[in-house]
């Protein structure tokens, strides 16, 4: 069973990471949770990663806040 399991994470990577590739590549920033640093993180088409805060009560348009840009080795 934990092989199955492993399969699994390995192909959900996958997806994951083919899908996050073409969204950036066309032109959309990603967010996500990084869970290694707990921190929420918005990266852009250019490289740019930031921290962000969700703010639930914005609009749509507003919907996070940045908090700082991130290193090219975090998150």
């Amino acid at each position: 069973m934990q092989e199955l399991d492993e399969k699994f994470v390995a192909a959900a990577s996958a997806i994951f990471a083919r899908a996050a590739r073409e969204t950036l590549e066309a032109g959309v920033p990603i967010f996500y949770h990084d869970e290694e640093s707990d921190i929420y993180v918005m990266e852009r088409p250019d490289g740019a990663k930031f921290e962000i805060r969700y703010n639930q009560n914005a609009s749509a348009e507003h919907h996070y806040q940045i908090i700082r840009q991130l290193n090219r080795t975090a998150a």
